[in-house]
């Protein structure tokens, strides 16, 4: 080993500090990954194509499109709450891509008018959930996303809930 001992405790902790930079960078890229797959959602919410490729989105990055983040084992949620009626709906239950686009598509076509789907620029993405909070207020007869949940099965985010709010 070292034979200085002057030099010991200075080694010891530039290899701690060393292992402790690598385990934080392997979680921040589960955290860029979620934040991406957060984009990724509201993006799709948005625009309503299920498969288009987030503009500007380097090669490298996962996942690539909307996509890529439905699993088809893992069931998702949507959940709609009211801003003012006291009404409780039933949530719907989707399971792979093909129903993932075809609520999407639903959506899209049966909510009032498609321009009123609206997502607000992401706040935090924390426990494996990303926020959409409604600051400054909310249009009438608009349906806001408000919550993208996660689950990651070999390190890729796979959409599990979806939380959305009607303006009423």
């Amino acid at each position: 080993m070292l034979k200085n001992k002057r030099y010991t405790l200075p080694f010891i902790t530039l290899s701690f500090l060393l292992v402790a930079s690598v385990v934080y960078a392997l979680e921040d890229s589960l955290q860029l990954k979620l934040e991406r797959a957060g984009r990724l959602i509201a993006s799709t919410y948005v625009i309503g194509n299920p498969d288009e490729k987030l503009f500007g989105l380097h090669p490298d990055y996962t996942p690539k499109r909307p996509s890529d983040m439905i699993h088809k084992d893992i069931e998702i949620t949507v959940n709609t709450a009211h801003s003012i009626q006291e009404t409780k709906v039933k949530p719907i239950k989707i399971k792979g891509f093909t129903q993932f686009e075809k609520w999407l598509k639903d959506v899209r076509n049966n909510y009032r008018f498609p321009d009123n789907l609206k997502a607000k620029t992401m706040g935090v993405c924390i426990d494996g959930c990303c926020h959409y909070p409604i600051d400054g207020g909310m249009s009438h007869n608009s349906l806001y996303l408000t919550e993208a949940c996660f689950t990651f099965k070999n390190n890729t985010p796979f959409v599990k809930r979806i939380t959305l709010l009607d303006g009423d």
